[in-house]
């Protein structure tokens, strides 16, 4: 996984994006503003594989990374954004964030993303990060207003629809809150059916509010192992 990142030492990396900008080049932010981790770590991959010096490229890959808790893939690329990223070194702040969230120190995590909002007042992946860490704080009031802010910036953004669906019925959900879960995950789905993670949030979703026939139904056809012909 390295050897993408090697090679290029004295190319000054340049950023498709401003400081003040969300990314612009479909091909990255596309898989990105869905929360599609996967595509939007191949998407890159793909980017520095090709030796195109894409700031975005790099970051997107650390965050990735990061992410998924790949450690000798995130060293190399963190190691690799702090000399090739420009302050305030957006990309390297977010994924030391996750890395402090995936090492369950939730409270300097949070700092972390609320340094990046100091900084990018409007951007979705500090706000969806933050809700995670205010979530993992037990601040769940927070969480959801983080989570809300990240989908009015990128309104398909399947693990912010999620997370929202999994805090709305945390504790005893009413029968409106339920709804207002099941409507959220249902977004999820749509936007990325491939996550089984999805829709078994929407079958669990459903069985409480009592559309056990609607929850099997999800089950057999998403979650149920195909025998091969």
């Amino acid at each position: 996984m390295s050897t993408l990142l090697e090679g290029s030492g004295d190319t000054q990396l340049q950023p498709l994006i401003s400081d003040t900008e969300l990314v612009e080049s479909s091909y990255l932010s596309v898989p990105l503003a869905n929360g599609q981790w996967t595509s939007a770590c191949a998407r890159a991959t793909h980017v520095l594989a090709k030796q195109q010096a894409s700031v975005d490229a790099l970051g997107i890959f650390a965050m990735c990374a990061a992410i998924r808790n790949d450690t000798k893939a995130v060293n190399t690329a963190l190691k690799r954004l702090k000399e090739a990223e420009p302050p305030p070194h957006y990309y390297a702040q977010l994924t030391e964030g996750i890395l402090l969230l995936r090492s369950r120190t939730p409270d300097k995590a949070g700092a972390a993303f609320k340094s990046i909002l100091q900084q990018r007042a409007n951007d979705p992946l500090a706000f969806y990060f933050a809700g995670e860490a205010s979530h993992a704080q037990g601040k769940n009031a927070d969480a959801i207003a983080y989570f809300k802010s990240s989908l009015k910036a990128w309104p398909n953004h399947a693990p912010a629809h999620s997370a929202l669906a999994r805090l709305t019925v945390s504790g005893n959900a009413s029968k409106s809150a339920l709804q207002s879960a099941i409507a959220s995950a249902e977004q999820a789905t749509k936007i990325d059916p491939a996550n089984r993670g999805y829709w078994k949030q929407l079958a669990n979703l459903c069985e409480r509010a009592g559309e056990t026939g609607r929850a099997n139904a999800i089950r057999l056809q998403w979650l149920t192992p195909r025998i091969p012909k």
